[in-house]
């Protein structure tokens, strides 16, 4: 959980990398974020770097699940110029039938999150349950979900690979 005070007050120069995070046991379960970074840079000079991150075993690794979306990395508002990569987010599941989604990673910020770069990324193994027959819902699993205003100046090489079946809900997605 790094996020800074506010845009104001950002939490600049933060670097997270070559981590692995979670084990993908129930003793090692991580809850509902593997990183979260928010408020980091409103500007290139302050940028946040994530590379060489392995998340694994985000969410709740039995069937009941959590009231809560959740994700293997998140990107919140004010992270301006973010680069993320060479990064493997796997098996992150959110088993819970009551509509919530599970994201391999997850941009939520709505303001200053421009020239972002996002590449070599490995994703694989995001599973929640079929709660919806809708096209786009943001309460199925992806393997990047962009919900906010974030402008890329780079979105290439990235693997996203989805393999697993859905373990739960009554729904064909």
């Amino acid at each position: 959980w790094a996020v800074g005070a506010s845009s104001t007050y950002p939490n600049t120069g933060l670097q997270i990398r070559n981590n692995v995070i979670g084990d993908n046991t129930a003793a090692g379960n991580i809850g509902s974020r593997g990183i979260i970074i928010s408020y980091t840079a409103t500007s290139e000079a302050q940028s946040a770097i994530l590379s060489g991150n392995e998340i694994v075993g985000v969410g709740d690794p039995g069937t009941t699940g959590y009231a809560v979306s959740i994700a293997g990395i998140e990107i919140g508002t004010a992270c301006f110029g973010t680069k993320i990569y060479n990064n493997n987010v796997h098996d992150v599941k959110q088993p819970s039938t009551g509509g919530w989604g599970s994201y391999g990673f997850l941009f939520s910020g709505a303001t200053s999150c421009d020239s972002m770069r996002f590449y070599n990324n490995f994703v694989r193994a995001i599973t929640a349950s079929n709660y919806t027959t809708a096209s786009i819902s943001a309460y199925t699993n992806y393997g990047v979900y962009l919900s906010a205003g974030s402008t890329f100046g780079d979105f290439s090489n990235n693997t996203i690979v989805m393999n697993v079946a859905n373990p739960t809900g009554a729904t064909a997605n």
